[in-house]
């Protein structure tokens, strides 16, 4: 493909998996090549323009609009003119936003990109759907575009029931394959939907071919991220989340032109949701790729699934923020001019691939689809073929089993593999199922968690509470978080009573700099303001029951720590505590414990013998473990109720 371009100096623009294929080929020759690759939205943003946080904050504070908005009217600036006026009342607000953009300096030009690509000889590889706009800045600079031409030849679609019956069918061929001799990373899945995900990776099991599923997670539901959210500090580095934690930094740092503002919690969580890390990937396996981003060879074997309507091809409806009706005035694809054009790349690409299996179904978890109207526009064979085959994996033929023997026992279906099935394995797993716990690896465990092992009152109460939640949320770590309002407010309360006695308090200041990390509901605002009356009492209160007290000094929200005796890993216990309330008599510090409560507690200590309501005394021991004061004793601990009246 590229050998008459070879000897000049190459920009390369293309998608990663065609990088890697290209990458494979010219690693083949031994010779070194001056080539420089790009993906089109690094293209995009120096050709045109990049932008940051502070575009989007201009945004949302002169135009009163949310993010996601500000983000919209951003992207689709780029095939705006400043320098023409639109008849479009849409295209010229975008305009003139675009100009008060530039004005501000929010938008980024690299005046020397265009000098640089002048410099190179590019080539535009498998980017078949680029907007106009796109497609003639690239022929401004003389691009070379290197697209597929349409292979005339015959099509066979498949026609399954459902989405099990599609996919085991592919399983099946992939085994026949297999024993052919095909290996398993010249296999492919194109067109997955997601909701194939959960029994591709079942099916995956049950026949044992591994399928590296291209998924990438976001890390925003990453614990490390969870714990960042609650407090804002960022915890020890954890050699086994090294990759999150280093996407969470920069994305930290990348945030601090907006980080004193208002909206920076909203464009935080906003970043980290899109910020994703990749799944580890297996070298020997069955590949989920992208049709239009890899060469595919004679030696690959491709399964293209859901040929479905409004599936594949693509339909694209009017829906676009610049309208058909608008796009007359800028270099856009109209709806009907995208939706030809997808048709006509679709035919393309799946005429260039030698070992083609195409298929769809006739219904999903929850609808029913209809067979892709390009099956007859183009004039596709369709093959209604289905043989359940059970020589493959005795784990699928047991499912199958119990699959049939429901139907039969709820419906009186009796199916022809059923009996067959019986006869091998009986029913005897039937109707059973073993809910004991079978363990874990210690040593495994030992190795993969965060040094040190950090126990506390919370973890202690729930394990006493139920081994098995323990391990659910602290060894799994499964438990969702939940940025509830309700945390909100505790974090909040504990915040101001940590500093309510503190010289130069301003309630008012402190109030309104803490509500600025959350975007707040009309409702919540409404409670908020009711709540601020009866924080201010409590600290009223507070401040008078100092005066009844010699115990005038405290150390607020005060962080311990005690190492514990464990051989086989470095371990702590740790907590946090309210407020110690402390009075210090000749080389005596008296000392007091107290918990504020924005909710309601447990106080009967009957329970402390099996483990529970033990918060106070945990605390206790922790000031004498951790031997905060030199020579101390203990006057006593209490908990306050921070709630005033029935909210």
């Amino acid at each position: 493909m590229l050998d008459k371009y070879l000897d000049d100096e190459l920009l390369i623009i293309c998608p990663n998996d065609t990088k890697k294929s290209l990458l494979n080929e010219l690693s083949l020759v031994d010779r070194l090549y001056n080539i420089k690759f790009m993906d089109i939205n690094e293209f995009l943003v120096n050709y045109f323009y990049d932008y940051d946080e502070e575009a989007c904050v201009f945004l949302m504070e002169k135009y009163n609009v949310i993010l996601n908005v500000s983000e919209v009217y951003l992207e689709n600036m780029y095939p705006i003119d400043v320098d023409c006026k639109y008849k479009s009342k849409k295209l010229e607000d975008l305009r003139l936003k675009k100009i008060e953009l530039i004005d501000k300096g929010l938008l980024h030009f690299n005046n020397a990109f265009k000098d640089y690509l002048a410099t190179k000889k590019i080539l535009v590889i498998n980017y078949p759907k680029l907007e106009k706009y796109i497609v003639n800045a690239l022929e401004s600079v003389n691009s070379i575009f290197i697209n597929k031409n349409r292979v005339d030849r015959s099509y066979s679609v498949y026609s399954y029931n459902d989405i099990e019956e599609e996919l085991n069918a592919m399983f099946q061929k992939i085994i026949s394959l297999v024993r052919c001799g095909v290996s398993l990373e010249n296999i492919h899945i194109i067109n997955l939907q997601d909701e194939y995900n959960y029994l591709l990776l079942k099916l995956s099991n049950l026949y044992n071919i591994p399928v590296n599923v291209n998924s990438n997670d976001s890390i925003f539901t990453s614990v490390i991220v969870k714990e960042y959210l609650k407090s804002f500090e960022l915890v020890d580095e954890d050699c086994n989340n090294k990759e999150v934690r280093k996407k969470l930094v920069d994305v930290i740092n990348s945030l601090y032109k907006v980080r004193d503002g208002k909206y920076y919690n909203e464009i935080l969580r906003s970043k980290l949701k899109k910020t994703s890390y990749k799944n580890s990937s297996l070298m020997h396996a069955v590949n989920v790729s992208d049709l239009y981003a890899r060469n595919f060879t004679s030696s690959d074997y491709v399964f293209v699934l859901s040929f479905n309507e409004g599936i594949l091809p693509v339909l694209y409806k009017d829906e676009d923020f610049i309208s058909d009706r608008d796009k007359s005035e800028v270099l856009l694809y109209t709806t009907k001019e995208k939706n030809k054009r997808e048709k006509d790349v679709l035919i393309t690409y799946l005429s260039n691939i030698d070992n083609l299996y195409l298929s769809f179904k006739s219904n999903g978890f929850s609808s029913e689809y209809y067979p892709s109207s390009f099956i007859n526009d183009c004039g596709m064979d369709i093959v209604r073929e289905y043989d359940e085959e059970f020589v493959n994996s005795n784990k699928y033929n047991t499912r199958r089993l119990a699959v049939f023997l429901d139907k039969f026992n709820k419906y009186k279906e009796e199916n022809s593999n059923m009996r067959i099935l019986l006869k091998t394995y009986g029913d005897s797993c039937y109707n059973t199922y073993d809910n004991s716990f079978t363990g874990i690896n210690k040593n495994k465990y030992l190795d993969n968690i965060r040094k040190p092992l950090s126990l506390s009152y919370t973890s202690m109460t729930s394990y006493n509470k139920c081994a098995f939640k323990y391990y659910i949320n602290y060894v799994l770590k499964l438990d969702p978080f939940s940025d509830n309002f309700s945390a909100f407010i505790g974090n909040l309360y504990h915040y101001l009573l940590s500093i309510c006695l503190s010289d130069g308090f301003d309630f008012d200041k402190e109030w309104d700099n803490y509500l600025c990390k959350r975007e707040l509901s009309f409702k919540e605002k409404f409670l908020l303001n009711r709540l601020k009356k009866g924080l201010v009492q409590v600290i009223e209160i507070i401040k008078e029951q100092r005066l009844y007290t010699d115990f005038k000094d405290n150390l607020c929200e005060k962080k311990l720590g005690v190492k514990l005796d464990c051989k086989e890993i470095e371990a702590e216990f740790i907590g946090t505590i309210d407020k110690i309330m402390m009075y210090n008599e000749v080389s005596t510090t008296y000392y007091a414990l107290v918990d504020y409560k924005t909710g309601g507690y447990d106080n009967n200590f009957y329970n402390m013998k099996y483990g529970l309501s033990m918060q106070l005394p945990v605390y206790l021991y922790l000031v004498e473990k951790s031997r905060l004061f030199h020579e101390s004793s203990f006057a006593g601990f209490y908990f306050q109720k921070v709630l005033i009246g029935n909210v």
